[in-house]
Protein backbone atom coordinates (compact mmCIF):
# COMPACT_ATOMS: atom_id res chain seq x y z
CA UNK A 1 0.00 0.00 0.00
CA UNK A 2 3.05 2.25 0.72
CA UNK A 3 3.95 2.25 -3.14
CA UNK A 4 0.18 3.02 -4.38
CA UNK A 5 0.61 6.19 -1.73
CA UNK A 6 4.07 7.15 -3.13
CA UNK A 7 3.15 7.21 -6.55
CA UNK A 8 0.59 9.87 -6.44
CA UNK A 9 -3.12 10.25 -6.28
CA UNK A 10 -3.45 10.50 -10.09
CA UNK A 11 -3.09 6.59 -9.96
CA UNK A 12 -5.01 5.72 -7.49
CA UNK A 13 -7.57 7.71 -9.21
CA UNK A 14 -7.83 4.89 -12.01
CA UNK A 15 -8.88 2.46 -9.34
CA UNK A 16 -12.21 3.58 -8.16
CA UNK A 17 -14.12 2.04 -10.38
CA UNK A 18 -15.04 -1.56 -11.50
CA UNK A 19 -12.79 -2.72 -14.24
CA UNK A 20 -14.89 -5.68 -15.89
CA UNK A 21 -12.54 -7.59 -18.91
CA UNK A 22 -14.28 -10.19 -20.83
CA UNK A 23 -11.70 -12.20 -22.24
CA UNK A 24 -12.65 -13.44 -26.19
CA UNK A 25 -15.95 -16.16 -24.70
CA UNK A 26 -13.88 -17.86 -22.14
CA UNK A 27 -13.91 -16.17 -18.96
CA UNK A 28 -14.79 -12.81 -17.04
CA UNK A 29 -13.00 -10.69 -15.03
CA UNK A 30 -14.06 -8.01 -12.60
CA UNK A 31 -11.40 -5.85 -10.56
CA UNK A 32 -11.84 -3.80 -7.86
CA UNK A 33 -12.33 -3.28 -4.32
CA UNK A 34 -13.75 -4.92 -1.88
CA UNK A 35 -16.63 -2.85 -1.56
CA UNK A 36 -17.29 -2.03 -5.24
CA UNK A 37 -17.26 -5.95 -5.74
CA UNK A 38 -19.88 -6.49 -2.98
CA UNK A 39 -22.13 -3.61 -3.84
CA UNK A 40 -22.07 -4.65 -7.69
CA UNK A 41 -23.96 -8.06 -5.89
CA UNK A 42 -21.32 -10.28 -7.31
CA UNK A 43 -19.76 -11.74 -4.15
CA UNK A 44 -22.00 -13.42 -1.94
CA UNK A 45 -22.97 -13.16 1.83
CA UNK A 46 -20.45 -14.56 3.93
CA UNK A 47 -17.44 -15.14 1.60
CA UNK A 48 -14.74 -15.58 3.49
CA UNK A 49 -12.15 -13.82 1.45
CA UNK A 50 -8.92 -14.81 0.93
CA UNK A 51 -5.95 -13.65 2.80
CA UNK A 52 -2.31 -11.98 0.91
CA UNK A 53 -2.08 -14.25 -1.94
CA UNK A 54 -4.48 -17.05 -1.48
CA UNK A 55 -7.69 -17.57 -3.40
CA UNK A 56 -11.00 -18.49 -3.04
CA UNK A 57 -13.83 -20.49 -5.55
CA UNK A 58 -17.05 -21.47 -5.81
CA UNK A 59 -19.29 -22.72 -7.96
CA UNK A 60 -22.85 -21.39 -8.55
CA UNK A 61 -25.43 -22.40 -11.14
CA UNK A 62 -23.60 -22.86 -14.39
CA UNK A 63 -20.24 -21.00 -13.11
CA UNK A 64 -16.91 -21.20 -11.79
CA UNK A 65 -15.79 -18.36 -9.57
CA UNK A 66 -12.08 -17.78 -8.19
CA UNK A 67 -11.51 -14.56 -5.91
CA UNK A 68 -8.10 -13.68 -5.64
CA UNK A 69 -5.77 -10.19 -4.55
CA UNK A 70 -4.27 -8.78 -7.44
CA UNK A 71 -2.18 -5.83 -8.16
CA UNK A 72 -3.78 -2.48 -8.79
CA UNK A 73 -3.86 -0.38 -11.85
CA UNK A 74 -0.68 1.70 -12.04
CA UNK A 75 0.73 0.08 -9.08
CA UNK A 76 4.57 -0.67 -9.08
CA UNK A 77 7.38 -2.74 -7.31
CA UNK A 78 7.31 -5.74 -5.87
CA UNK A 79 4.63 -8.20 -4.98
CA UNK A 80 5.21 -7.98 -1.02
CA UNK A 81 3.99 -4.13 -1.54
CA UNK A 82 0.81 -4.87 -2.62
CA UNK A 83 -0.01 -7.88 -0.75
CA UNK A 84 -2.58 -5.68 1.42
CA UNK A 85 -4.12 -3.56 -0.65
CA UNK A 86 -7.65 -3.24 -1.23
CA UNK A 87 -7.74 -4.35 -4.82
CA UNK A 88 -9.25 -7.75 -6.28
CA UNK A 89 -10.04 -10.11 -9.34
CA UNK A 90 -12.82 -11.65 -9.46
CA UNK A 91 -12.97 -14.90 -12.46
CA UNK A 92 -16.08 -16.24 -13.20
CA UNK A 93 -16.33 -19.05 -15.95
CA UNK A 94 -18.53 -21.53 -17.21
CA UNK A 95 -18.26 -25.03 -15.36
CA UNK A 96 -19.46 -26.86 -19.07
CA UNK A 97 -18.84 -24.56 -21.86
CA UNK A 98 -20.70 -25.86 -24.98
CA UNK A 99 -17.49 -25.03 -26.71
CA UNK A 100 -14.17 -24.31 -25.42
CA UNK A 101 -12.28 -20.87 -25.92
CA UNK A 102 -9.89 -22.64 -29.22
CA UNK A 103 -13.11 -24.06 -30.79
CA UNK A 104 -15.16 -20.43 -30.32
CA UNK A 105 -11.76 -18.69 -31.89
CA UNK A 106 -12.25 -21.13 -34.63
CA UNK A 107 -15.62 -20.71 -35.30
CA UNK A 108 -15.34 -16.94 -35.27
CA UNK A 109 -12.65 -16.89 -38.08
CA UNK A 110 -13.88 -19.68 -39.97
CA UNK A 111 -17.39 -17.18 -39.90
CA UNK A 112 -14.81 -13.98 -41.05
CA UNK A 113 -13.40 -16.28 -43.44
CA UNK A 114 -16.85 -17.23 -45.38
CA UNK A 115 -17.90 -13.37 -45.10
CA UNK A 116 -14.60 -12.38 -46.73
CA UNK A 117 -15.15 -15.30 -49.63
CA UNK A 118 -19.15 -13.72 -49.88
CA UNK A 119 -17.67 -10.10 -50.24
CA UNK A 120 -15.02 -11.32 -53.05
CA UNK A 121 -17.78 -13.01 -55.07
CA UNK A 122 -19.75 -12.25 -57.83
CA UNK A 123 -22.83 -11.16 -55.23
CA UNK A 124 -20.52 -9.68 -52.78
CA UNK A 125 -19.59 -7.17 -55.27
CA UNK A 126 -22.56 -6.58 -56.92
CA UNK A 127 -24.25 -5.64 -52.98
CA UNK A 128 -21.55 -3.57 -52.73
CA UNK A 129 -21.90 -1.80 -56.00
CA UNK A 130 -25.79 -1.20 -55.13
CA UNK A 131 -24.65 0.15 -51.59
CA UNK A 132 -22.40 2.35 -53.14
CA UNK A 133 -25.20 3.91 -55.69
CA UNK A 134 -27.45 4.49 -53.05
CA UNK A 135 -25.31 6.16 -50.72
CA UNK A 136 -23.99 8.34 -53.77
CA UNK A 137 -27.61 9.28 -54.57
CA UNK A 138 -28.19 10.42 -50.89
CA UNK A 139 -25.23 12.41 -51.13
CA UNK A 140 -25.96 14.29 -54.12
CA UNK A 141 -29.91 14.54 -53.14
CA UNK A 142 -29.90 18.37 -51.80
CA UNK A 143 -33.22 17.83 -50.18
CA UNK A 144 -32.18 15.06 -47.98
CA UNK A 145 -28.80 17.25 -47.24
CA UNK A 146 -31.17 20.06 -46.22
CA UNK A 147 -32.80 17.43 -44.04
CA UNK A 148 -29.40 16.33 -42.39
CA UNK A 149 -28.26 19.96 -41.52
CA UNK A 150 -31.64 20.11 -39.79
CA UNK A 151 -31.11 17.07 -37.36
CA UNK A 152 -28.82 18.67 -34.49
CA UNK A 153 -24.86 16.45 -34.14
CA UNK A 154 -26.05 14.93 -37.23
CA UNK A 155 -23.78 16.71 -39.30
CA UNK A 156 -20.39 18.08 -37.77
CA UNK A 157 -20.61 21.99 -37.84
CA UNK A 158 -18.18 24.06 -39.82
CA UNK A 159 -15.83 26.45 -37.34
CA UNK A 160 -14.36 27.96 -39.85
CA UNK A 161 -10.58 28.97 -39.40
CA UNK A 162 -9.29 31.54 -36.33
CA UNK A 163 -8.00 34.52 -37.56
CA UNK A 164 -4.93 35.37 -36.67
CA UNK A 165 -4.37 38.37 -34.88
CA UNK A 166 -2.12 41.10 -36.80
Amino acid sequence: MADIERTGSDRMEAAVDLHINIIRDCFVEYQGTRALLEEEGIIPQGTQWPERYESVSWESGLFLFSLKRTRPPGARGARKLWEAVDWWALCCFLVAPPMNCFDLAIKRKAEELAEAIYRNSEHGHAEWKEHWRRWSLAMNDQAFQDFKVKIPCLVPQNRGSRRVAP
